[in-house]
């Protein structure tokens, strides 16, 4: 396993909290082959200029965030950008992006760079091979992005510090105010320019995450609201959208049910009735992440016991070996337990048995799961 000691220590902590780390997802994906293939498809698709989009839809704890994840570590490995969302009913409501736009530019993740979000990007890039392209993509760009490139470009330059309203313009702050369906082209307009942005700077394309995506049913209570969340919808997953973008959301089988009992919205909500009349129709791809097998959870525990082994700088097969896993499994099978549960509780095992080198692990599996 290719990790380093704090890699590895990132990595415990994540899984502590029940979630997967960001770094070197794909020691920590198991069963995940068909949908892994997939999304290869659909970046080689993007690259070449198309436009895709997926959903992902499992029960709570059964790995769509860890599915989103894995999907922003292949997507930066070949060389995109990729911005992610967790929507809720207020803050981040899907038929208000809006609101929204600013917190995935603000999360904005780009090969080769430690720090996060596109106004750092951009002060990066300004310095690089490629600043004359986005100098010249400044030019031709909309505003307030063109704007913001260029004062970037001229501040760099002279080498002095750059205007802090450059990043609040580009990474979309000022439209964070502007509520309501007819807004709506504004955010469409900043999310072609972004693409085209990253295209300049070299990248192949760029990827946008949607977490949660079933808050539209459990928070939009109100008819119209969900319509305009699913004419948003419609928008980005057309094949023709956007040039060199991918488009995936997680969601859980409640968006299904609600989108099983709409009917007819009124017209001002262009695309939304079509869109529930496709996904009812199955035209979408959707991805229904099943339940890990045996075999795949007994891969899945074993590279997190050598994480936590490198973490720890300790010999942690010694005292957690195969056949301990093994029960633990029998165990967690006995209790119907989630992904995220599985995960959670066999760290605690591991913790406690590095903690104590004295203490039969065997003894204390029932109690820890």
């Amino acid at each position: 396993m290719d990790l380093s000691q704090i890699q590895a220590q990132r990595v415990i902590s994540a899984l502590k909290r029940g979630v997967f780390p960001p770094v070197k997802v794909e020691y920590f994906t198991a069963g995940r082959s068909t949908e892994i293939a997939s999304l290869k498809r659909d970046l080689s698709r993007a690259a070449s200029g198309g436009s895709s989009a997926a959903f992902f839809e499992g029960d709570y704890g059964h790995g769509k965030s860890h599915m989103l994840r894995t999907v922003q570590s292949i997507a930066v490995e070949a060389g995109f950008a990729v911005a992610w969302v967790t929507i809720d009913g207020r803050t981040h409501a899907f038929n208000h992006p809006t609101r929204y736009l600013h917190a995935f530019l603000e999360n904005l993740v780009v090969p080769n760079l430690p720090t996060r979000g596109l106004a750092n990007a951009v002060d990066a890039w300004m310095t690089g091979p490629r600043r004359s392209e986005l100098l010249g993509f400044a030019k031709t760009a909309p505003w307030p992005i063109g704007m913001s490139l260029l004062r970037i470009g001229q501040t760099s330059e002279r080498q002095e510090e750059v205007d802090l309203s450059s990043g609040w313009f580009l990474e979309g702050r000022d439209l964070q105010a502007k509520n309501g369906i007819h807004y709506h082209d504004l955010f469409y307009e900043r999310v072609e320019a972004i693409g085209q942005l990253c295209r300049a700077a070299g990248l192949k394309g760029m990827v946008w995450l949607f977490d949660e995506v079933e808050c539209i049913s459990k928070f939009l209570v109100n008819r119209l609201s969900r319509f305009a969340a699913y004419s948003v919808m419609k928008r980005l997953v057309e094949p023709t959208g956007f040039q060199h973008s991918c488009f995936y959301f997680a969601t859980t089988s409640e968006f299904r049910d609600r989108l099983s009992v709409e009917y007819t919205p009124y017209g001002m909500y262009g695309g939304a009735a079509a869109f529930v009349a496709d996904w009812r129709a199955a035209k979408y791809p959707i991805h229904r992440l099943k339940k890990l097998n045996r075999e795949d959870n007994n891969s899945l525990l074993r590279s997190i016991r050598d994480a936590h082994a490198i973490a720890y700088e300790w010999q942690a097969t010694d005292k957690v070996g195969d056949h301990v896993i093994a029960k633990y499994l029998d165990m967690a099978d006995g209790k119907v337990m989630t992904e995220r549960e599985i995960v959670r509780a066999f760290v605690n095992i591991l913790e406690i048995c590095e903690q104590n080198p004295g203490l039969e692990p065997m003894h204390k599996i029932g109690r820890s799961t």
